[in-house]
């Protein structure tokens, strides 16, 4: 049987990576559903949100919610897993004339997209599914003075873990259901990598490795304790990739 995957943000770096990840597996093998502002290419299916709802919830969500909602009517099957790879990275302080900009850059691109994860995933996992939200493990948890934006909207994403992971029933989940958080310290994306040419990069952690991992946990939900916000610690130049419970 066929496993379905709605990856939310897959026409960035980690998205990409994560079809592509998705994409290798076989027995079973999966189909792959994309979300994401503009045109993706790579997913099996992909529903191209228009720029002008990128700030408008309630119409993002509904535009899809009936997309996905046509797919899993004519699969006749529903979701082994929703996993939302969004994300965005703004510095702001209270003082800065961009603040209000970056407060809708961070929520835009990590809170927003959380949030329709969440509600796509109460309509349409299967039992025993999993729910994946991009967490950070600088600013979920810790003061971020210099990044209100960036630090807030982690630290939303978070608490829906926390909250939907530890009372799934009192959430709108099914009792069987997981909900985790990944937490990155830096993923090595090009964008990064052209931000901090100088810095080494020994505890980055590979797209393709994170979203090996990601995969893991889709494919064996039992691997991951629900309501858990996962750090990714990345060692061994590289060659060491362990997700470790935040506590």
């Amino acid at each position: 049987a066929m496993r379905r995957a709605l990856v939310y943000g897959s026409n960035g770096a980690l998205g990409r990576a994560l079809i592509t990840s998705l994409k290798t597996r076989d027995n079973p093998s999966w189909t792959t559903y994309g979300v994401d502002i503009g045109v993706g290419q790579n997913a099996d299916k992909n529903f191209a949100v228009p720029r002008d709802l990128s700030m408008d919830l309630s119409a993002q969500a509904k535009f899809v919610g009936n997309s996905l909602q046509e797919e899993v009517a004519q699969a006749g099957s529903l979701l082994d897993a929703v996993i939302c790879v969004s994300g965005g990275f703004a510095m702001a302080s209270a003082q800065d004339a961009s603040l209000f900009e970056t407060v809708n850059g961070m929520y835009g691109s990590s809170v927003f997209p959380s949030f329709v994860a969440a509600n796509l995933a109460a309509l349409y996992l299967k039992k025993g599914g999993l729910l994946v939200l991009p967490g950070a493990a600088v600013g979920g948890d810790t003061p971020t003075p210099w990044g209100l934006a960036y630090g807030s909207s982690k630290a939303a994403v978070h608490h829906m873990v926390r909250s939907l992971g530890t009372e799934p029933m009192a959430s709108g989940f099914d009792a069987t259901t997981k909900v985790v958080g990944f937490a990155p310290v830096t993923l090595d994306t090009p964008g990064n990598r052209k931000a901090m040419p100088d810095v080494d990069r020994s505890t980055w952690t590979p797209l393709s490795v994170l979203a090996e991992k990601l995969t893991e946990l889709a494919e064996n939900p039992a691997l991951c304790t629900s309501g858990v916000v996962y750090k990714v610690v990345t060692t061994n130049r590289q060659q060491t990739t362990i997700l470790e419970p935040m506590v």
